[in-house]
């Protein structure tokens, strides 16, 4: 790679080291006699043209029209490829936020049944307990019948034998 210089004021040097006027830019011949240059120079050459300010706004600007359709060019099935898997990461991502609500709305329901048994588990709990006392109760008070049932019938039996 050779160095470059930019162009002095007045004419600028075209690609292929022609003198052109800045106006000319302007005529779509001669827009495309600059392409046919930036065509023959190839895009390297075009790029480090561009970045050591070799060619003047307009000349700068027109090569970088040029390098952009080249791009298109080049990539433009890329871009489109691209652009189709964007849309589609797009779209996933769309459906994956869906049922991420739809699984967020599951799980509250099922939270809120959680709640709803453990509440449920927590009285029956409180009434086996209470059951569970009162059983306590009426056994106590079964032992103490069935004791002084045992009193009487010894009384009875006594009173019979001893008579």
């Amino acid at each position: 790679m050779g160095s470059y210089t930019r162009a002095k004021a007045g004419p600028s040097v075209g690609a292929c080291g022609s003198h052109m006027q800045s106006s000319d830019l302007v005529n779509f011949e001669n827009r495309e006699s600059i392409w046919h240059e930036f065509e023959r120079l190839g895009e390297e050459e075009v790029r480090i043209r561009i970045q050591y300010n070799v060619f003047d706004m307009q000349m700068s600007e027109a090569a970088r029209d040029w390098l952009a359709d080249r791009e298109v060019i080049n990539f433009g099935d890329d871009l489109r490829s691209v652009r189709e898997f964007a849309r589609k990461a797009g779209d996933t991502a769309s459906a994956a936020h869906k049922l991420g609500l739809n699984a967020n709305s599951l799980a509250q329901g099922v939270d809120s049944m959680a709640r709803e048994a453990q509440g449920s588990a927590g009285r029956a709990i409180a009434i086996a307990q209470a059951a569970t006392h009162e059983f306590r109760a009426v056994l106590c008070i079964s032992a103490f019948a069935l004791i002084f049932a045992v009193m009487a019938f010894a009384v009875a039996v006594g009173a019979v034998v001893f008579r």
